[in-house]
């Protein structure tokens, strides 16, 4: 029905009419449709005596829309439309007709009844140009021809990251590409699952999201993953492509959907790695694979019988692997087309690295697969590591086992040769160095360091912390056995290094106390810490001839310590248990001479006086006590803790 405005409303009293009409939704732009129709109306001259003074309108036109879903059957319509009218008189005794155009624009609401039938009430303008202006108000239903299945939802925008076989377990929650999903249908879609999969390379698809609903015209950004199958990701040593078929389904107006979308994605080969994040270099790090582990153990094993005092059961092992390198004949090799100066300069350019089997196999690499190497012997022994990244190289640092506070009186004289971080204490070594010489590679380990902090530009990146990220991937298919270097060799070069270290730590600090010493004849005290200081550095037959020097001249409580100390080191635990008697004797209520009194009988299974002995230490030194734990148990698990804990081989000099 049609309200007149205007002249319009002294010349008509009747206006009244139908159409049908059909609409096309945008597929990019699924708010926006065209619509064209045919209409007729009738219109009634008022003041006319007879019906036959009237005239009908035939009109054709097109225009464009907006629809907006309110309520998930519920839409509004915002349109404008225009065409061509023509009309005539319905008297045929005087025929009368002509044409011209039309506007009109209004808004309509539609709710859908069922998934093809709706109802809809508008209101618009309306304006016959010449003929007609009024209002026109519309009550009408609307049939939907529902489009072939999956046709309401899009995927577009669809884009794949060059996939690295190595990062093959961080794309199970880090994403290998993305896409959007749009609803280009009227209808809310539910219960929608998008998945990938990638063949040969992975055994099943990856379900990538669910998303309860969809409204009509919105759009979702989805993150697309993979799992892949390690053994087929990893075999692949040269670049290649391969199809990853993208499916979906859901559920629209009760009836489930599917689709399917492939793509060409780029596998790049197992050795492939950028630098966008330094930290991704840990996946190469595999410290449990066999060969490392064989190399590893043999070599370290020179520092299990060796006697380094003072010096943290880490630095041993490392000068043992380091040693190990250089003897097995591991050089430095400057990959011309795959440098890590070169590569670290643009981020995103693809670099080769190396397993650490591989560089064990070829005997050689550049600074990040030498870094890898050292960092995975180390790890697989178990020293903690971390890669350091200075301008246009890499090398690594190892923690030590005792703390950053016991690092700067271990290495009193050099305090500022170790990288304090994470609370920890960082050895860094420069792997190039491979010339049998610890102490040159370690300090110029040191000096790349302290010029890249200088000017802000050192990173030191724990391997434990990175694994968290970007863990290890073992090399597939891998039969390189590696040929363990001779131990004789082996042993011989890590003694020479360690002498070289404990005299580079220990001379200043000796000469400080013979000076001291010689000043005093009678200076006990300053004769105990000599003694300490030679045990401490594993010089056991000095310190217990400076020790029985100042036994010689006084019973002194810490020297009876110390001596009870050395004994217990050479395993002769009865010899060491009468030194700690006798320093119980004096000096019953100290927790360092209860502690060695205890872990005395402990080793000599003596156990009847230790819950006294333990006792008493608790409610002196309860942190003591909660350190010497293992004194308070019984049987196996006491024997476990004590190993487990390193408080079996944990010694207390006594200074003074």
């Amino acid at each position: 029905m049609d309200i007149p405005l205007g002249d319009s409303l002294t010349l008509y009293r009747f206006v009244g009419g139908g159409a049908l009409s059909a609409e096309y939704r945008m597929p990019f732009f699924p708010m926006l449709y065209i619509d064209g129709g045919l209409g007729y109306t009738f219109y009634q001259i008022r003041n006319a005596a007879a019906a036959e003074q009237s005239l009908s309108i035939l009109s054709a036109g097109i225009g464009l829309g907006l629809q907006f879903t309110l309520l998930p059957r519920l839409a509004a319509r915002l349109f404008f439309d225009g065409g061509y009218s023509y009309g005539f008189s319905n008297d045929f005794t005087k025929p009368q007709s002509g044409g011209g155009s039309f506007i009109e624009a209004g808004t309509k609401l539609s709710y859908d009844i069922l998934p093809a039938f709706s109802l809809g009430l508008g209101v618009s303008y309306r304006n016959e140009v010449g003929l007609f202006e009024g209002l026109s108000v519309t009550l009408g239903t609307g049939f939907r021809f529902m489009g072939p299945p999956g046709e309401a939802l899009e995927l577009r925008d669809i884009q794949f990251l060059n996939i690295f076989p190595v990062f093959h377990k961080y794309y199970d929650d880090h994403p290998v590409g993305s896409a959007v999903i749009s609803n280009t249908g009227s209808y809310p879609l539910t219960n929608i699952r998008l998945s990938v999969e990638i063949k040969p390379y992975m055994t099943a698809p990856k379900l990538c999201t669910t998303q309860a609903q969809l409204a009509p015209g919105d759009s979702m950004a989805v993150d697309l993953f993979a799992l892949f199958s390690e053994e087929q990701i990893l075999a692949v040593t040269e670049g290649t492509k391969a199809s990853a078929e993208i499916t979906w389904e859901y559920v629209l107006n009760g009836s489930k959907q599917t689709g399917k979308r492939v793509e060409t994605v780029r596998i790049m080969n197992r050795n492939a790695m950028t630098w966008e994040d330094d930290r991704q270099a840990a996946a190469f790090v595999t410290a449990l694979d066999p060969a490392v582990l064989t190399f590893s153990k043999n070599v370290s094993g020179v520092a299990k019988t060796a006697k380094g005092g003072a010096l943290d059961p880490g630095i041993l092992t490392a000068i043992a692997v380091y040693e190990g390198l250089y003897q097995y004949g591991m050089s430095y090799v400057v990959d011309p087309h795959s440098s890590y100066a070169d590569k670290s300069q643009n981020r995103a350019q693809v670099d080769f690295l190396q397993f650490p089997q591989q560089t064990l196999e070829y005997k050689g690499g550049d600074c990040d697969d030498l870094s890898i190497l050292f960092c995975a012997l180390f790890e697989s022994v178990g020293i903690e590591t971390a890669f350091i990244t200075i301008p246009g190289h890499i090398f690594m640092a190892f923690a030590l086992g005792r703390g950053p506070e016991e690092a700067r009186v271990t290495f009193q004289q050099h305090p500022d040769d170790i990288i304090y971080s994470n609370d920890k204490a960082w050895f860094p070594v420069e792997v190039t160095a491979l010339d049998g010489k610890f102490l040159e590679a370690w300090q110029l380990g040191v000096k790349e360091w302290r010029e890249g902090d200088a000017v802000g530009k050192a990173a030191l990146y724990p391997l434990h912390e990175a694994w968290q990220t970007y863990e290890p991937v073992g090399l597939i298919g891998g039969t390189f056995k590696v040929a363990v270097p001779r131990a004789d060799a082996v042993a011989a070069a890590y003694q020479r290094e360690m002498q070289r270290l404990v005299e580079r730590e220990i001379h200043p600090q000796i000469t400080r106390l013979q000076e001291e010493i010689t000043k005093s004849q009678s200076n006990i005290g300053a004769m105990n810490r000599l003694g300490v200081l030679y045990a401490k550095y594993g010089l056991l037959d000095q310190a217990e001839r400076q020790f029985l020097a100042v036994l010689a001249r006084q019973e002194y409580v810490p020297t009876l310590m110390n001596l009870g100390n050395i004994s217990y080191m050479r395993k002769d635990m009865k010899k060491a248990v009468g030194y700690y008697e006798r320093a119980y004797e004096k000096v019953p209520d100290d927790p360092k001479v209860i502690v060695n009194l205890a872990r005395g009988y402990w080793e000599t299974e003596n156990y009847a006086p230790i819950g006294d002995l333990y006792r008493k230490l608790a409610a002196i030194d309860p942190n003591l006590a909660a350190q010497f734990a293992y004194l308070d148990m019984q049987g196996d698990a006491s024997k476990r803790a004590a190993d487990q804990g390193g408080a079996r081989e944990y010694i207390l000099w006594a200074e003074e």
